[in-house]
């Protein structure tokens, strides 16, 4: 849980006490601890690899509690319309972790666990799973990589079941929605997701960043119900709202793309002049292709200086169930920006240009 964010059901781990987001160990994780430092604790993923989390974070085990280890027997893809799923039984609910080392591939490793794995049934009657192969590293790590046959979409891991030692892990895998070729955003599904409040930048004249993000959130609605998608805002008044919730908003609505909105800032003492202009962050390799594509649609739409896209390790970016970027088009605290960033037509031409990107990606996907 987190008092400003909300909660998601995952706990972060760090490199170091303060670093930055690099683990996320679902809810009911086992792990060992190996050391403290203040209401920081210190896990052990492998004899060479440990993350930090929160105090608050975790709950002791009984005493005299063994590390939590365990075998990983055969396994059964299940492919259905909208994704693939993996079902592993577990003896503990172990850390784990997934990467994508490219755009049709996935990796989950598991810490804590020893393969017996002689069987991998990839779906019945199914080409969506091209290759799955599993290997031991050392410091008892199982690695399962999963090739497919289409781009990864996004994916989750959760536990389920959770009954003492006993625990059975959901790895899905999400598929690419059915995008029709001719009108590649009819029926889309959008998360339109109108950063802050809270916190957010204020402009030269105190025009808050929120209202100038609810603002073309609000074109941008316009905009994707006109072109034929379904467009869904997370938000519509002022009042704040915690980044999980926004994200669980946008899984529940059984979104199919992720953009929130926002304008820019540079802290306290820093000379914004020569820095100001527009860049898309993204978090997964899933979504980097959109956030290539808007930041081109934004380029063209306002004309403003080109910051680039960024890998960037934020909350709303980090939701890995679907693509999801954040958008940064124009920088309050410049005074010409404040001032377009309160024109009506301004505010189209930024919605128009995360419209032009969000059909290009969508396009360009039934290509891979």
């Amino acid at each position: 849980p987190d008092s400003i964010s909300g909660t998601n059901g995952i706990v972060v781990g760090r490199p170091s006490q303060f670093g930055p987001f690099r683990w996320r160990f679902p809810v009911g994780t086992r792990a060992e601890v190996d050391g403290r430092d203040g209401d920081r604790v210190r896990i052990r993923l492998a004899p060479d690899l440990n993350a930090w989390v929160g105090e608050d974070d975790t709950q002791a085990a009984p005493p005299n509690a063994a590390a939590p280890r365990s075998l990983v027997g055969d396994l059964r893809f299940n492919v259905r319309a909208d994704r693939i799923e993996l079902r592993i039984p577990l003896s503990a609910a172990l850390p784990l972790q997934v990467e994508e080392p490219d755009g049709r591939t996935v990796e989950l490793t598991l810490f804590g666990a020893i393969g017996h794995t002689d069987r991998i049934a990839l779906g019945a009657g199914s080409r969506v799973v091209r290759d799955a192969r599993w290997m031991q590293l050392p410091g008892n790590r199982y690695r399962l990589t999963v090739a497919l046959a289409e781009p990864v979409w996004g994916f989750r891991t959760t536990y389920d079941r959770l009954d003492g030692d006993r625990a059975e892990l959901v790895f899905e895998i999400r598929r690419r929605p059915a995008i029709d070729p001719s009108d590649p955003l009819a029926n889309r599904r959008i998360v339109i997701d109108p950063g802050h409040p809270g916190a957010g930048a204020t402009g030269p004249t105190g025009y808050y960043e929120g209202h100038a993000n609810l603002a073309i959130a609000f074109a941008l609605e316009r905009m994707l119900a006109d072109a034929g998608a379904d467009p869904i805002l997370i938000r519509r008044d002022t009042l704040p709202m915690g980044l999980y919730a926004r994200t669980a908003a946008a899984v529940e609505a059984q979104g199919e793309l992720y953009v929130s909105i926002h304008n820019n800032a540079l802290p306290d003492g820093v000379r914004p002049f020569g820095r100001e202009g527009t860049s898309t962050y993204y978090y997964y390799p899933h979504s980097q292709a959109l956030a290539q594509a808007v930041q081109e649609g934004m380029l063209d739409a306002m004309g403003l200086r080109d910051l680039g896209v960024y890998w960037g390790n934020l909350a709303v970016c980090r939701m890995a169930w679907m693509p999801s970027i954040l958008t940064e088009g124009a920088f309050m605290m410049m005074p010409d920006h404040e001032a377009a960033l309160k024109d009506p037509e301004f505010q189209a031409r930024y919605a128009r240009g995360v419209l032009v990107g969000i059909r290009g990606f969508l396009a360009a996907a039934l290509q891979e």
